[in-house]
């Protein structure tokens, strides 16, 4: 009996010290396509973000380990966001038209807005003229639609520009630089307002199988179309301002310069236009910030445009 219980006692105390060992885990494997152990870790492919196709820019990036890179113009160099504009000056910015009009206000502006910096470079329309909905094409002036930043030039094409002088460079040299005067514009159409000065009415002009709302008398004028009116209407005014030009040498009237400047009203794109050419250049189109300025100065011109200004 007392054999049995020493054997009972030593089998007690075998079980025991098994149950306390600590177990090995075992490795849990996945297979891959080889066969193999794979060590990589299964990603949700609803978390990717895809990536650029045919050349188009993400609309979001997930920041990497490297830092962001800025989007750079045709130069190569860093071009600023969109949305890094000069602030509006300040009020004292034409403080001293206060109370002015006529020709006192016209030469007031002469005095106080003259360009500081201009400049004929490319990057200076690719910023300026930057589409709203594509920052890597411009908007082309006349036929409104968007062309690559990158397509300078080059043969006539719906998909090249060039820069369209409103008061032209053979007639009016001393503002051929003058980023207020010049505006990001497909080649061919651009060939084809060639010098002639702005009215209304013709033919609707055609570019490469697109009609556009631009029309021409040949050889004799050409309409822009609505959507450029307000643009060319103000840039006409600002060069009357800053050079002294004589209007009607570049548009019909100034009844029709105030009544395209009324009828096409500022909108946030002329505003931004604006604070990028002032960054750029040193000085403001003055029809924008103070749309009233073109009533004070050519309103009382005649019996037309009196009734065009007091509507």
């Amino acid at each position: 009996m007392k054999k049995n219980s020493t054997f009972f006692i030593i089998s007690l105390i075998a079980l025991l010290l098994t149950s306390c060992k600590p177990s090995t885990p075992k490795k849990k494997k996945t297979s891959s396509s080889s066969g193999q152990v794979s060590t990589s870790v299964s990603i949700d492919p609803t978390s990717v973000i895809p990536g650029p196709t045919s050349g188009d820019v993400p609309t979001s990036i997930v920041p990497g380990p490297t830092s962001s890179v800025a989007p750079t113009s045709s130069s190569g160099t860093s071009a600023a966001p969109s949305s890094s504009v000069e602030p509006i000056p300040p009020d004292d910015y034409y403080k001293e038209c206060e109370g002015l009009s006529g020709t006192a206000l016209l030469n007031k502006l002469y005095e106080i807005n003259q360009p500081k910096n201009p400049s004929y470079d490319w990057e200076r329309y690719e910023d300026a003229d930057e589409a709203e909905d594509d920052s890597s094409s411009i908007l082309c002036l006349y036929t409104r639609h968007n062309i690559k930043k990158t397509n300078h030039c080059g043969s006539y094409s719906w998909d090249h520009w060039n820069r369209e002088h409103i008061w032209t460079q053979s007639k009016w040299p001393a503002s051929d630089a003058d980023n207020h005067n010049i505006f990001a514009c497909e080649g061919q159409i651009n060939n084809y307002r060639g010098n002639l000065p702005f009215a209304e009415g013709g033919e609707t002009v055609v570019v490469f199988g697109h009609t556009t709302g631009c029309k021409m008398v040949k050889g004799t004028s050409f309409e822009p179309c609505d959507e450029a009116k307000g643009e060319v209407a103000r840039s006409v005014m600002y060069g009357t301002v800053a050079y002294k030009y004589t209007m009607t040498n570049e548009i019909e009237s100034i009844y029709l310069a105030l009544k395209w400047h009324l009828e096409h009203p500022i909108t946030s794109r002329d505003i931004k236009r604006n604070e990028i050419v002032y960054k750029n250049q040193g000085n403001r189109n003055p029809f924008v910030d103070h749309p009233e300025y073109g009533c004070r100065i050519w309103g009382s011109t005649n019996s037309e445009t009196e009734q065009l200004c007091s509507k």
